[in-house]
């Protein structure tokens, strides 16, 4: 049927179970009320309590807006980011979708990195690393150890390199770095050294803290955690 209805009161009576079906719409110029049921709809909305309103799809709830006006949600995808389905909590899309506000978190993520690391003199014959990181927003928080096996001939100072995001350029700490953070050598003297990023850069230095030569020995390992702002 084409056309309009004005309905001025619909009920429900509790002795039959029965269904209104609309093709399209319903426009109402008023209020809308629920009552209480446990009756989970397999797709729309309901008042599973006093003051609740909770919206299901495939016959389970999935969003409740409670008393208090708080918004109750299982896992939120931002954009098309289809969100995750272990545990609770928002999902950003792969590739970031950077806003120019500054009051907007576009960004989080979480992985594993490779350092590289050479000598300013000589080579290492054999090293290996392993690295983890965090990203909020335009923040980077770096974890990181490097185990040199066999030093080979290196000499000098060391060059690290393989982090997981570029370093920005308008901000200098001292010459052409962004951060200065704390290296240690954990395994044969537990001696403190400094670590240097350069800008835009996913890499720097690490020197002594006058900024002289490392001291090399097999089975080094160099330790080292900082934070860092990125391009984007």
């Amino acid at each position: 049927m084409a056309g309009t209805i004005v309905v001025d009161r619909i009920e429900s009576d509790a002795s039959y179970a029965s269904n209104i079906n609309v093709a399209s719409q319903i426009t109402f110029s008023n209020t809308v009320n629920f009552g209480i049921t446990s009756v989970v709809p397999v797709a729309g909305f309901y008042s599973p309590s006093t003051n609740n309103v909770a919206f299901t799809t495939a016959s389970t709830e999935r969003v409740r807006i409670n008393a208090s006006g708080n918004l109750q949600i299982n896992n939120l995808g931002l954009g098309a980011t289809t969100p995750s389905t272990s545990g609770t909590g928002i999902t950003f899309p792969a590739s970031q979708s950077a806003s120019t506000d500054a009051n907007t978190l576009d960004d989080y993520e979480e992985g594993t990195w490779t350092p590289t690391f050479s000598s300013s003199s000589g080579t290492i014959t054999t090293y290996s690393g392993t690295g983890n990181y965090i990203k909020i927003g335009r923040m980077v928080y770096l974890w990181c150890a490097i185990l040199v096996s066999n030093k080979g001939t290196a000499s000098g100072n060391g060059t690290w390199g393989g982090a997981p995001f570029t370093s920005i350029s308008n901000f200098v700490v001292s010459g052409n770095r962004t951060a200065i953070f704390v290296v240690r050598e954990d395994f044969n003297t537990g001696t403190m050294y400094q670590g240097l990023m350069s800008t835009s850069s996913a890499g720097g230095l690490f020197v002594t803290t006058t900024n002289g030569n490392l001291t090399w020995t097999n089975g080094d390992i160099w330790i080292f955690s900082f934070g860092y702002e990125t391009t984007a």
